[in-house]
């Protein structure tokens, strides 16, 4: 919706540079306006002091794009600065007010049909994986299931890069269920050694596998060097599973 006050425009919606340089992409710098509003900003009928103001004042104000107004050019902007935004809030605890069209609904959204655009797919993986929303562990296995039913022999390609995404954001979200998921995926991976090996590395550098699924590496005496084991629960089982690692 766009920002101007009294204005309930939510169609061709565009990003306005208040400092007028549009290699800035901070948020604080971008204001949402729809297509008649923008001009009147970019033309100076409406000065950059005044969108300062009505940044501030509307904040709390929904931002939502449609799917085909966003191009990879100013989604990957959109993504670097959400997910710098981010770090900074896991800096300082204090969330964000101001949403983006990065929100949670939005990001479930495109998850919920993958199959329209598979870049798009690829990007929200990412950004949950970095920001953590409430649900996204459900969202994402979901989304997996239906990229192994209608992507993986298609385009096989876009298939293993969303799906090693799905991977590295569940070690990142670190929930029960995410790390059940991969551990089932490591042992379903037996034959794939390079999938095998990502998940891997996924469970290890999640501070929560050790409590949820008791992953731990074990370094037995008798392991030949390169050899690590590594230690796990799933579904009431528990696993032993040798890694040998050749460096090249």
């Amino acid at each position: 919706m766009c920002s101007m006050p009294h204005c309930s425009s939510d169609s061709a919606l565009e990003f306005h540079h208040i400092d007028g340089d549009s290699s800035n992409n901070d948020s604080e710098n971008l204001l949402v306006l729809c297509s008649n509003h923008h001009a009147a900003c970019t033309k100076g009928r409406i000065d950059a002091h005044s969108c300062r103001q009505i940044k501030k004042t509307f904040v709390k104000k929904e931002i939502q794009l449609r799917s085909s107004e966003i191009s990879k050019s100013n989604f990957r902007a959109i993504l670097r600065d959400e997910l710098q935004r981010s770090k900074e809030s896991r800096t300082s605890r204090k969330s964000s007010p101001f949403p983006t069209a990065l929100d949670r609904r939005y990001l479930f959204r495109v998850l919920k049909y993958p199959i329209r655009d598979l870049f798009e797919v690829y990007m929200a993986i990412r950004v949950l994986g970095a920001l953590k929303p409430r649900g996204a562990t459900q969202q994402l296995i979901s989304t997996q299931k239906l990229l192994e039913k209608k992507v993986k022999r298609a385009e096989p390609r876009t298939y293993s890069k969303c799906y090693l995404a799905t991977i590295q954001s569940m070690g990142n979200i670190g929930t029960r269920e995410g790390l059940r998921w991969l551990a089932g995926e490591l042992i379903r991976q037996k034959r794939d050694k390079f999938y095998q090996f990502v998940i891997y590395m996924a469970m290890g550098a999640s501070p929560n596998s050790r409590r949820h699924i008791g992953f731990k590496l074990t370094d037995k005496k008798h392991l030949k060097p390169g050899e690590t084991m590594a230690l796990f629960r799933h579904q009431g089982k528990r696993y032993q599973l040798l890694f040998r690692f050749e460096y090249v």
